[in-house]
């Protein structure tokens, strides 16, 4: 017996009085005949009119689990877990979900647990039998690996109350200005379903504010990433990639980099190493900017609903072959090791809300003399400490749809008071993926 026999046995049996909704009549007529698809948007349309009925959000879950949106599936079937009267059929398909997630261990644990308490006879017999014919599979990323496409599209509309401090290389200033953001996106898996996925990404993005054309930004990028994903330990990576881009409509830089990474999953926890190597080349008159990068990053993150966790270390290195006195241009040779943390957390099915912090450490490579406000000169290199907070909320009314809007709020202190300033953004955004 598998899991869309038990949805149609146990949930109906369980809620005759249910039988009556028509909508509910309808998504077990299409669950039946396979239409997957139908039988969700049918279900959902039913909680949608206030049904909070626990049978029905297993019916919910077991959609998902046939149509292969195994996360989704999850999620319900955990929320499940707190109805003592679900308790042990929701562990129970929550482990066969684990085990499509390629997660083994977990749904190792859930079947032992089905097999040895569960009050039901026949399941406790049903998670047996699937012990004994658990076959070891390696930890995988599904995202990656099963994905054979997806296409990220987004637009975005803002404030920003000091564009000049987007980077901490310009000068601040009392301007401000109206934003638009475009990005786009696309990524090809050439070998779906493997364990070891080659895939292709290419992202194109442009920035450009409503007076200051001077800082319109473009840039676009394009490369590789394999990843060997046959350990159940760490999963090593090698990438790739390239990138072009202009500044206030010129030509501006071009790099070239490598991608080495190291990903451990568990669970629902992830752990990811990135070493990033590269060359930047200036164009169009900016054979100044010409040097090398290096990038690390290391990162934790976990997904338990109804909270999503990413704790990240990274540190930037970019050196110039050439010095130059252009305020525009100079604070590009650098150090730079930041700390961020990002927290979402589902409200309901719609709604979430966000919380991020940023805090960076910029040390630039030689002395700089300046005038401070107080009319001071000094020499001595530059250092900027920036603190970053970003609150917002997400609405999501489909599957593929996306609504956001937030608010960031910044303060750099730097070694010369000239250089300190405050900044605020705002933006809401509308974003489509595609998978």
């Amino acid at each position: 017996m598998d899991i869309r026999s038990l949805v149609l046995l146990l949930s109906l049996a369980a809620t005759p009085t249910m039988a009556a909704t028509t909508l509910y009549e309808q998504g077990v007529s299409a669950f039946r005949q396979g239409d997957y698809r139908q039988a969700l948007e049918l279900f959902l349309q039913q909680r949608e009119s206030g049904d909070r009925r626990a049978s029905l959000q297993y019916n919910i879950a077991v959609c998902y689990f046939s149509l292969g949106r195994y996360r989704e599936a999850k999620e319900q079937f955990r929320q499940l877990q707190s109805d003592p009267k679900w308790l042990d059929l929701a562990t129970y398909n929550l482990a066969l979900t684990e085990e499509k997630l390629g997660n083994r261990a977990t749904a190792e644990r859930w079947l032992t647990s089905v097999a040895e308490e569960a009050a039901d006879t026949r399941l406790r017999q049903l998670a047996q039998l699937k012990l004994n014919n658990l076959e070891p599979a390696p930890a995988r990323s599904v995202a990656a690996a099963d994905a054979e496409r997806y296409l990220l599209l987004s637009a975005a509309a803002g404030y920003d109350s000091n564009p000049y401090g987007l980077n901490d290389k310009l000068l601040s200033s009392d301007n401000q200005d109206s934003y638009t953001d475009l990005l786009a996106d696309a990524g090809q898996n050439l070998n779906a379903g493997q364990q070891n996925p080659l895939f292709l990404e290419v992202t194109a993005f442009a920035r450009t504010y409503q007076q200051l054309s001077d800082l319109d930004w473009r840039s676009i990028s394009a490369g590789a990433d394999y990843e060997n994903q046959t350990s159940t330990r760490w999963q090593p990576g090698i990438g790739a990639f390239t990138s072009y881009s202009t500044f206030g409509g010129d030509p501006y830089t071009a790099t070239a980099s490598l991608r080495l990474s190291l990903r451990h999953i568990r669970d629902d926890q992830q752990y990811l190493i990135r070493y990033e190597p590269g060359i930047t080349y200036g164009l169009d008159g900016n054979d100044n900017l010409d040097g090398v990068q290096n990038r690390l990053r290391l990162s934790w993150q976990m997904n338990r609903h109804p909270q999503f966790w990413r704790l990240e270390y990274r540190y930037d290195s970019q050196s110039q072959d050439q010095q130059t006195t252009d305020a525009a241009v100079s604070g590009l040779s650098r150090q730079q090791s930041q700390l961020r943390t990002d927290m979402l957390r589902h409200l309901s099915e719609h709604w979430a809300w966000r919380l991020n912090g940023r805090l960076s450490r910029t040390v630039y490579d030689d002395e700089s003399t300046v005038t401070d406000l107080d009319g001071t000169v000094k020499t001595q290199q530059r250092i900027t400490l920036t603190a970053s907070v970003l609150g917002g909320i997400r609405y999501r009314p489909q599957d593929n749809w996306e609504i956001n809007a937030g608010a960031t709020l910044s303060h750099a202190w730097d070694t010369f008071d000239i250089y300190d300033h405050d900044r605020l953004e705002y933006s809401v955004s509308l974003t489509y993926l595609m998978m």
